[in-house]
């Protein structure tokens, strides 16, 4: 029973969305409505099914359940496994998905009502549900970096979903060249961690016995610090953090599911995931504590002169957000997830509420018979008088950190991306003259020469 509970909470979004694309296909009568109703079943299935395995996780905290489909190909000596496994993490993980997930379907079934492009957005949002059950069920690294790349090629789809205006698009890019730099983190380590156990299993990568060799320090760390470097990308820590107010440009429906509840968190799950390894480098630990606390203070100071409500619930995100990495940096894993939990519940709700802003500020008003008290009193009597300027202008330009991180990361990925691109064509160009010279040699007989 546990297992069916388990293979419908991580299949059925990813089955709803082939069915939606087959309505779009054969152009089916009204597939807008269609669309809405699926998304509604979908999301309260697959809500009462992970509150069906979050029961049983209260009830069994040590349970483990494992869903093995042998591999779904195999090259040489390698075997893609598809391995999915459900432990306490990932029960706590799924749990909130589906609840995130279906309350958001619901939601914008309303208010995407009429947008060109609807049924697009509910196909996405069904591959993002989808490939974040992947990731925090995957039981091999490979597996795990499928979902963690569904997650982000959705995630730059969605900002960039009015692709009829120039800011979106540009988000979408932005965000989705910055993936790309932290994600060779991700793929690094997985194939060190493949060298190192000879399998990309996490139950014996995880598993410090199975190295070859005892546990090299310079292994440990070297992989750590990649781990790191992938979950700085994905929840927009310093240096990356200016992609992050970007992502406000898509429809609020997928600014609350992937910056306010899910897709922000994906960083911290993989460093608890992957901390029995995290765990034995103090250095990669001590680097996460670091830049946890110096993306808190500069996005708490951001956060704090921008006009726009989204932008100011992004970048209040971002700073709890670090602070969870912070946590898990610390060894505080189990109050880590606790926070995400908490965090991304109230988080999700703050976006919902986001158009009516104004509205609630008002009626507080009302109800506080007066003007409230304006934030950041703290930061007046903390702050002397000749700092708040400089200060206030390293705020407002979100301390160059766009300029930065496009000088010294995307660009130069960029460039060795077209050179990588240059080459390979130019080493298929001469591999194809090779092959045609010697066809035309075999083709040549002596009755051929004059």
């Amino acid at each position: 029973m546990l297992i069916l509970l388990l293979s419908v909470t991580i299949f059925l979004p990813l089955v709803t969305m082939g069915l939606l694309i087959l309505l779009s296909v054969l152009q089916v009568a009204t597939p807008r409505t269609r669309m809405r109703t699926l998304l509604k079943l979908t999301g309260f299935t697959g809500f009462l099914c992970s509150f069906g395995l979050a029961v049983h996780g209260l009830c069994s905290p040590h349970m483990i359940l494992v869903l093995d489909y042998g591999p779904a190909f195999t090259a040489d000596q390698y075997a893609f496994e598809m391995i999915f496994r459900a432990d306490r993490i990932s029960i706590v993980f799924l749990f909130l998905i589906a609840g995130v997930g279906g309350l958001i379907g619901h939601f914008a079934t309303t208010y995407m009502l009429g947008e060109p492009g609807e049924m697009r957005f509910g196909i996405l949002l069904l591959l993002f549900v989808g490939g974040m059950n992947i990731l925090v069920t995957g039981g091999t690294m490979d597996l795990l970096f499928v979902g963690w790349e569904f997650v982000g090629i959705t995630s730059a789809l969605l900002i960039a979903y009015f692709w009829e205006r120039t800011e979106p698009v540009k988000g979408g890019l932005y965000a989705y060249g910055v993936y790309r730099v932290c994600d060779i983190g991700l793929l690094l380590a997985a194939v060190f961690i493949h060298d190192q156990t000879g399998t990309a299993d996490l139950e014996s990568a995880l598993d410090l016995a199975h190295w070859s060799g005892g546990v090299p320090g310079y292994s440990v760390n070297l992989i750590a610090f990649l781990l790191v470097f992938a979950a700085l990308g994905k929840s927009a820590q310093l240096p990356f953090m200016s992609w992050f107010p970007r992502a406000m440009e898509g429809p609020t429906p997928s600014s609350a599911i992937f910056y306010g509840a899910l897709s922000i968190h994906a960083g911290a799950y993989l460093l608890l995931r992957t901390y029995p390894l995290v765990e034995q480098s103090m250095a990669a630990r001590s680097v996460l504590v670091v830049i946890g606390i110096i993306t808190a203070i500069v996005g708490t100071m951001c956060g704090r002169v921008q006009p726009g409500v989204k932008n100011q619930l992004a970048y209040a995100t971002l700073v709890q957000s670090s602070l969870i990495l912070a946590e898990i940096g610390l060894g505080f894993t189990d109050f880590a997830l606790l926070h995400v939990v908490g965090h991304a519940c109230i988080r999700t709700l703050q976006f919902l509420r986001a158009p009516s802003t104004l509205h609630d500020h008002h009626l507080m008003e009302k109800f506080a018979s007066g003007h409230l008290p304006p934030p950041g009193l703290l930061f007046k009597r903390v702050l002397p008088m000749s700092l708040r300027e400089p200060l206030y202008v390293l705020s407002l330009n979100e301390f160059e950190l766009a300029d930065l991180l496009q000088r010294f990361f995307v660009q130069p990925l960029c460039r060795l991306s077209a050179r990588l691109n240059s080459f390979e064509e130019a080493w298929l160009d001469f591999l194809n003259s090779n092959t045609d010279r010697r066809g035309l040699s075999r083709a040549k007989t002596p009755g051929d020469h004059p």
